[in-house]
């Protein structure tokens, strides 16, 4: 795992202090290449063959690469290569890329199965070719003005360059509503990601970006039960297995889930002795928030793990907070960064590599939201005298949701997504300046790119898919790639290989939601890897005390931030009035406005840090 920079001019001294800017993610080694029309950095963290053979910038001929990430199945690709009379000096997947695309060109991303972002400079045609993995586990960032193309792994390596720092306010309004900011934005304007599932040529000054991957097939497979369930433990064995190929050590991040559980019993059924598993708790006497700490503990007992248990330093939330949000490069709306970047410095002290249960319930349905719908399609099926005696109150307690007589009449498209996962124009249009404050932006992505559509033949299967392409992909794997990077420690996400991922959009939702609850045929193939105590939990989120800490331990710091001084310039942006109010309500009980507040929070630290 690595960190990848590079521009479209030659500027030895620039190319070394973007290396130097992200070192953070490969301490190994480093190298750059330089030539007319090109600079390449690379920072590395060495995983698979450790010896100097692997350095970076790596050639072969006309071609130059800087790589970032795993192929896991780079000796298949390697040993088709060879029959084609490639000659090899190294182990490592990067010389498979290098000499892939020799043959194939952009086709040899069809063969890839892996986590990745990488830089082709071809010389003869004075050509560079970015791409980034089909899902986005892995980051790539771009600025393309004024005749300059910049790409690193991180915003703050291109930030090196002499360029224009401004709040992209369109963002801004995004990370209120939503918690997240939809690909290809950043919340620097003029900075964007390259999605998930596309590459990019640049050439002459031109610059144009193609798509190679996309779910495609939402048809529901005619196999039945018992042949899907065998296939899905089929590709998710030969899942964990391809991303146990480390040169490093390697360990497990356990919560007290089935996805992180059944990836640790496929890896001990392997063979995989003295696991390293790593779960985080919180120094709370209300212990709903160690749920995932007291249920992990029991299941390494179960599998005879090496068990560590990471607990946070109260004295230490706002000093991790701010290193937090410097690994972000963007504000954030959830207070698990904190833990996630103190578990990962921890992790980092004992391993190279973890693997995680990340994916699991945007493949199978797991949140609630999934089969709350769902259950809405069937509801509104019912004949209309039977609505009008419905016992409404037995729902609202069932979906903890308040006025449910209007809102089990949401048809599906954006008002049934927006339900779920967008939260009121009314809770942020006083949070920002009026001039700011953008009513109609997030309806207008939303409907434009997801729901022109007047007919779903499965909504529910429409709802996951906006998942991956948005939540999963720009707020989830983003945070997990730079908690992890921050401390040079690689983690693995098996559930979210994409075979599988192709595989769950064609497994009917009816085999995926039952009696009130989803995942039904994941936990019918992993039942046997999970122990008893772990059968019969309620699904639940990564809990923190986040909302505590706004009343406690960053009282004196959301204070400072509230009264303009902390980061005066704070005062462009949103109505400090309204945001005091909210933050009162907060102190007296009133968790309504928790994201909103740590946004604001974030922004104010990001700010001082990027901008001003």
């Amino acid at each position: 795992m690595c960190g990848i920079n590079g521009f479209t001019w030659k500027d030895e001294g620039l190319i070394q202090k973007m290396n130097k800017r992200i070192k953070h993610r490969g301490s190994d080694d480093d190298g750059f290449f330089v030539d007319n029309n090109i600079s390449l950095g690379h920072d590395r963290l060495s995983i698979i063959d450790l010896s100097e053979k692997g350095h970076q910038p790596m050639h072969h001929k006309n071609l130059s690469i800087v790589f970032n990430g795993e192929i896991y199945n780079f000796k298949e690709i390697r040993k088709e290569l060879k029959e084609l009379g490639y000659k090899f000096i190294s182990n490592t997947d990067t010389e498979v890329i290098l000499f892939a695309y020799k043959e194939w060109k952009e086709d040899c991303l069809h063969k890839f199965n892996g986590m990745f972002a990488f830089a082709i400079w071809d010389k003869d045609k004075q050509e560079l070719f970015i791409v980034r993995d089909r899902l986005g586990i892995k980051p790539l960032y771009y600025y393309n003005k004024d005749n300059k193309f910049i790409f690193s792994s991180e915003i703050k390596g291109i930030l090196e360059h002499n360029i224009l720092r401004k709040v992209n306010i369109n963002s801004l309004n995004f990370l209120l509503r939503v918690l997240y900011i939809p690909e290809p934005e950043t919340i620097f304007e003029n900075i964007f990601k390259l999605p998930a599932g596309h590459y990019a040529i640049i050439k002459n000054k031109n610059f144009k970006i193609n798509k190679y991957w996309d779910i495609e097939n939402f048809k529901d497979s005619n196999k039945n039960y018992k042949q899907l369930k065998k296939e899905i433990l089929i590709l998710l064995k030969d899942s964990v297995k391809k991303r146990l190929i480390s040169d490093r050590p390697l360990g497990v991040l356990l919560s007290g889930g089935w996805d992180s559980t059944s990836v640790l019993g496929i890896m001990s059924e392997l063979g995989i002795k003295d696991i390293q598993t790593f779960t985080s708790g919180f120094q709370e006497s209300n212990q709903k928030y160690n749920k995932d700490l007291i249920l992990a503990k029991k299941t390494t007992k179960y599998y005879n793990t090496k068990h560590n248990e990471i607990f946070l330093p109260k004295e230490s939330i706002k000093d991790i907070l701010e290193k937090a949000i410097y690994h972000l490069d963007e504000p954030n709306a959830s207070s698990t960064v904190v833990p996630m970047y103190y578990l990962s410095k921890k992790i980092r002290e004992k391993v190279v590599v973890v693997l995680g249960g990340d994916g699991g319930d945007e493949l199978f349905a797991g949140y609630p939201r999934y089969w709350q719908s769902y259950y809405l399609n069937k509801f509104q099926k019912l004949p209309k005298f039977i609505k009008n005696i419905f016992p409404y109150f037995i729902l609202e307690k069932k979906f903890n949701k308040t006025d449910l007589r209007n809102k089990l009449n949401i048809l599906p498209g954006f008002k049934r997504f927006s339900l779920f996962k967008v939260h009121p124009k009314e809770k942020i249009k006083n949070i920002l300046k009026k001039d700011l404050y953008k009513e109609d932006l997030v309806e207008n992505y939303f409907v434009s790119k997801y729901f022109n559509e007047k007919k779903y033949d499965d909504f529910e299967k429409k709802l996951l898919y906006l998942d991956i392409k948005n939540w999963l992909s720009v707020e989830s794997l983003w945070k997990t790639d730079r908690m992890t990077m921050a401390n040079a420690l690689e983690e693995r996400v098996p559930l979210l290989d994409h075979k599988l991922m192709e595989l769950s959009f064609q497994i009917p939702t009816k085999y995926k939601i039952h009696k009130f609850a989803g995942k039904k045929i994941f936990k019918d193939v992993v039942k046997k890897y999970i122990p008893k105590h772990l059968r019969n939990i309620k699904k639940r989120g990564w809990l923190t005390p986040g909302g505590n800490w706004l009343k406690k331990e960053l009282k004196p710091l959301m204070e400072d931030i509230l009264s303009g001084i902390y980061c005066p310039d704070i005062k462009q942006y949103f109505d400090l009035n309204y945001c005091n109010k909210i933050y009162t309500e907060h102190l007296n009980g009133n968790s309504a406005h928790s994201n909103q507040l740590w946004t604001i929070l974030t922004f104010a630290i990001w700010y001082n840090k990027f901008i001003k």
